[in-house]
């Protein structure tokens, strides 16, 4: 069976230990998004970060070209 981090994520905070659970207070999904105190959390993957970064910094209608 496969499930997404967000899926991970609140089964963890229902099934976990309390030393665990406490660990995870910070941490939410909302819309499929995976949140880190408010924030959005992008992992470390490859190249993932700047693709976001040149996707809105690039676009002629939320950033500056070049």
């Amino acid at each position: 069976m496969e499930f997404s981090v967000a899926e991970t994520l609140e089964r963890l905070k229902g099934d976990a230990p309390n030393t665990l659970k406490k660990g995870l207070k910070e941490w939410e999904s909302q819309d499929g998004l995976l949140l880190h105190c408010g924030r959005i959390y992008i992992p470390d993957a490859k190249g993932l970060r700047q693709e976001i970064v040149r996707l809105h910094h690039d676009h002629i209608a939320t950033g500056h070209p070049g």
